[in-house]
């Protein structure tokens, strides 16, 4: 902390805690005491750690109210939302499990309704939902063409919610809710993941992004890590409101002013 001018005028520039903004204060009467030192400095230093401590104990009254916001602001700020394509093979047969949500919207391209439920790696497309039929809305992404050379195979069995990804799109439920989760599984009896013309058989074939966003589709042959698909952190603004009032208590418990050098 330093004083405004030669003669301290003004009064000192406390920078706030909070804002980090300059405050000015008002001057203090300087007054001398019989054994040496300035009664104004230390009476005004002392009065503004009584007043930014009070500040810090009513901010650990206010931490847990600060919890929820600065979650929610954190999870605006990192979380991606994903849809997951999961080709496995299940004993003699091939199941494609599909789960994820999209929260944010690229540019429409068509509407269009076909039967839920098939795989076709020469066009990066894997189409989930019930039989027998679905209508999607196409999304523009940015991604590989293919996951590989195999061209179309239609379900034995599909149920669950119309989503979908090729190398058009994203494709979602008309009338889909931002953030809904989806979730949908298909089975091809009799098949290997070789017979699907895979570009592997196992791990991330191919990932397609929503453009202007960081939303994204995925295709994995086998599971996808746990780590790819989001899920809820209830700590984080918790956490962050914790760490707010210790910064802050740092902050107290340091020198706030330096008074005049005599």
């Amino acid at each position: 902390m330093e004083w405004m001018g030669p003669k301290a005028t003004p009064g000192p520039i406390f920078r706030g805690a909070l804002l980090h903004v300059p405050i000015v204060l008002p001057a203090p009467k300087s007054r001398q005491c019989p054994g040496g030192g300035n009664v104004a400095s230390n009476l005004h230093h002392g009065t503004l750690k009584m007043q930014i401590s009070g500040l810090f104990q009513r901010c650990k009254h206010i931490a847990p109210l600060l919890a929820a916001p600065a979650s929610l602001l954190l999870l605006q700020g990192q979380a991606k939302a994903i849809l997951i394509f999961e080709i496995l093979q299940t004993g003699s047969n091939v199941t494609i499990n599909a789960r994820g949500s999209i929260g944010q919207l690229s540019t429409f391209k068509a509407q269009v309704s076909v039967p839920g439920g098939a795989i076709k790696a020469n066009d990066a497309g894997i189409t989930a939902g019930a039989r027998p039929s679905c209508t999607y809305e196409f999304y523009e992404t940015t991604g590989p063409s293919n996951f590989g050379t195999g061209d179309l195979f239609n379900a034995d069995t599909s149920s669950g919610d119309c989503f979908a990804t090729n190398k058009f799109g994203v494709a979602l439920p008309v009338s889909y809710v931002l953030g809904a989760p989806l979730s949908a599984s298909m089975t091809f009896v009799n098949k290997t993941l070789a017979d699907f013309g895979l570009s592997s058989t196992s791990g991330l074939l191919g990932e397609w992004v929503l453009n202007g966003t960081s939303e994204k589709s995925q295709v994995w042959a086998g599971p996808a890590p746990t780590s790819n698909v989001p899920g809820p952190v209830p700590i984080l603004g918790a956490a962050a409101a914790f760490g707010w009032c210790r910064r802050l208590r740092k902050r107290i418990a340091s020198p706030l002013i330096t008074p005049p050098q005599a």
